[in-house]
């Protein structure tokens, strides 16, 4: 897939990596933050490839990754801890823990303006239609007496702010994100208003895939049985 550039109503950028494959979602919230830590630290690579992220999988997570199966949190710390990003662990935390350990670990900063240095987690999400999903919450925003969590969503390579509340459960609603665009989008659609799409091979090459879509109808879902990955 490739990197995104989104931005978002708080006056901040945010970096997003769209998944390679349908069930990478793991390994691409782990390409996301192994950038977002090591990005303002000299001497440390923050871009990693899906495929070098694949690699120390391999080697660490006790088995081969299987792209139909999905990852588990102590393997995305396992991996993390091999990365150069500092400690990691993880809690199988559901409903409030999830939402207390995002306002105390990523911590809450006040809106508008962007925040530079951050310290992200992963957190999964149970979709109410069947399966689960990993995503990254890199900060907490307070806004007019409201929270929000800034969800960078590896499915669509976008950004969604989601609402919590200290005491409530994670709840997480993705759709498509109206206001939101990426050099690869927009070069897609001049394309295809132009010439049809028949430039989209090239696009791809030189700006990367694009994302995958969530449709019109939002998908819906909250964090109950798989819990969050963090630093310590």
């Amino acid at each position: 897939m490739s990197w995104f550039t989104r931005y978002t109503r708080f006056g901040d950028a945010h970096l997003v990596y769209g998944q390679e494959r349908g069930m990478s979602c793991g390994l691409a919230c782990v390409t996301m933050l192994v950038f977002k830590v090591n990005k303002l630290t000299p001497g440390r690579t923050a871009l990693k490839t899906e495929q070098e992220i694949t690699d120390v999988f391999d080697r660490v997570a006790g088995r081969t990754y299987d792209a139909s199966g999905g990852t588990l949190p102590e393997e995305l710390a396992r991996v993390l801890n091999h990365l150069a990003v500092g400690t990691w662990s993880n809690a199988y935390l559901t409903g409030a823990g999830v939402t207390q350990k995002l306002i105390d670990h990523v911590g809450v900063t006040a809106a508008p303006g962007p925040v530079v240095s951050v310290e992200p987690m992963i957190v999964g999400v149970d979709w109410d239609g069947g399966g689960a999903h990993w995503v990254v919450v890199d900060t907490i925003r307070s806004f007019m007496g409201r929270t929000y969590a800034t969800v960078c969503d590896p499915w669509d390579g976008d950004v969604h702010l989601t609402r919590i509340e200290a005491g409530r459960p994670f709840d997480y609603v993705a759709g498509r994100v109206s206001g939101s665009w990426d050099l690869r989008g927009a070069a897609g659609a001049l394309d295809q208003k132009l010439t049809g799409g028949k430039n989209a091979a090239k696009l791809d090459k030189a700006l990367g895939k694009k994302a995958n879509d969530y449709g019109a109808a939002p998908a819906t879902g909250a964090s109950k049985n798989w819990g969050a990955v963090f630093s310590l």
